[in-house]
């Protein structure tokens, strides 16, 4: 919800897992605000500028990544997507008419919750409301941003199509404000963990840029 200016440093190595990435730039400022396990303070964001070096599963169900150089044969089929910027971007229709991509925010976080939760800009907000009165609640989510507290409207759809991947029910909608990197021109809606976290796992080959999903 604004803009901030940041140092960047660079990291001689980074380790996870025994998989490790040489030369990572990362940026540095306050991760207070951000949500962490009760007792726990997050200390960094690991996102794709470090995944994309590998074959990435998350397990939601046992709670574990897993980190290759390799690709598991499977007869699953997969959803491709780019990459904007470092960050996986999917083809999306949204209740079957609204066409737009959605991005993969490996760091947005959300309350638990069994209903699909998606973040669009104010445009395509504004189509949906246009072709369907009642996607607008009247609901607000709160959030902590760069430019400090906003209140967000929510909305429900009937359909989200990722890529050929359904989801028709209790799916709503999160309107981010046009500030920030949503004041751009071709900015698109992300999506985070709270989507994916409905499978047990899923996958990300970054070298063939397709993703899977497992039930």
């Amino acid at each position: 919800a604004g803009a901030i200016s940041v140092q960047n440093a660079v990291a001689s190595a980074v380790s996870v897992g025994g998989k490790n990435v040489r030369a990572l730039r990362m940026t540095k400022y306050s991760l207070v605000n951000s949500l962490a396990p009760p007792g726990k303070k997050l200390d960094g964001i690991l996102g794709t500028d470090f995944l994309k070096h590998f074959y990435v599963k998350i397990n939601f169900r046992e709670k574990e990544l897993t980190l290759t150089e390799t690709v598991a044969k499977t007869k699953t089929k997969p959803l491709p997507f780019i990459m904007d910027n470092g960050i996986p971007r999917i083809k999306t229709v949204l209740n079957g008419k609204v066409h737009t991509f959605l991005r993969y925010d490996s760091g947005s976080s959300l309350f638990d919750t069994k209903d699909v939760y998606i973040n669009v800009t104010a445009g395509i907000w504004n189509k949906l409301c246009n072709l369907d009165s009642a996607t607008n609640t009247g609901r607000f989510l709160t959030a902590t941003g760069i430019g400090g507290e906003i209140k967000l409207p929510v909305g429900k759809i009937k359909e989200i199509d990722l890529s050929g991947y359904h989801f028709n029910s209790d799916v709503f909608i999160i309107c981010q404000p046009s500030k920030g990197y949503f004041a751009r021109a071709g900015a698109v809606g992300f999506f985070g963990n709270n989507l994916l976290e409905k499978f047990q796992e899923v996958a990300f080959d970054f070298k063939e840029k397709k993703l899977y999903i497992f039930h």
